[in-house]
Parts: C-alpha cells; sequence; structure tokens
C-alpha cells in the first residue's frame, strides 16, 4: 500500500515539475523573442517536442536538451559548468522573483 502512495506522489510532483519547466522554456522563448521554430531549429530538436516540453506533456527531459535551450535564449554560456539544480532552477523559476540570475 505505501509503495502505491508513494508512486503517486512521486508521478505528481514529476507532472507538476514539468508543467512548471514548461512554462519556464515558454517564458525564456518569449523574453528572447523567438518562435518555436526557431528555438526548436536551434536546439535541434522537433518542433512537435518543444510544443510538449512547453505544455508540460514530458516529465522527463534530457539534461542536455535543457542546456542547449538555455544556451539559445541566452541564460547558459557554452562550456561553462551547472549543476542539475541550477539548471533545472533556470526553467523553474523563470518569470518569477525566485532564486536564480540569468546566467
Amino acid at each position: 500500500m505505501e509503495t502505491k502512495v508513494s508512486r503517486k506522489i512521486i508521478i505528481k510532483f514529476l507532472n507538476m515539475q514539468a508543467i512548471r519547466v514548461g512554462k519556464g522554456i515558454t517564458t525564456l522563448r518569449n523574453r528572447s523573442n523567438m518562435s518555436l521554430q526557431k528555438l526548436s531549429d536551434l536546439v535541434g530538436i522537433d518542433m512537435e517536442y518543444l510544443i510538449r516540453l512547453e505544455e508540460g506533456c514530458e516529465p522527463k527531459v534530457e539534461r542536455c536538451i535543457l542546456e542547449k535551450i538555455a544556451q539559445a535564449v541566452g541564460v547558459h554560456k557554452r562550456g561553462s559548468s551547472l549543476t542539475n539544480d541550477k539548471l533545472l532552477d533556470i526553467f523553474l523559476y523563470a518569470g518569477t522573483s525566485g532564486p536564480p540570475k540569468l546566467l
């Protein structure tokens, strides 16, 4: 019983986090005056996948994709090092007064 509850909570958390990351991507893309097509071209992903990311429909996204998005919208310089938490924070707090400053 405890395992089922824990899984449900984890899945719900991942879905909520995916929605926040998606909103962060949208915020940063809009702040950069960039179209979906332009960002997807710069990152090297399909535009439909980017749309799913922005809508929060992809609970798991590869770190390299987030890094490329951060680079494309100008909040992360290629070659600089970010921890997983700091990279995730860029998207989780985009458009808020939350922790990270633009890099």
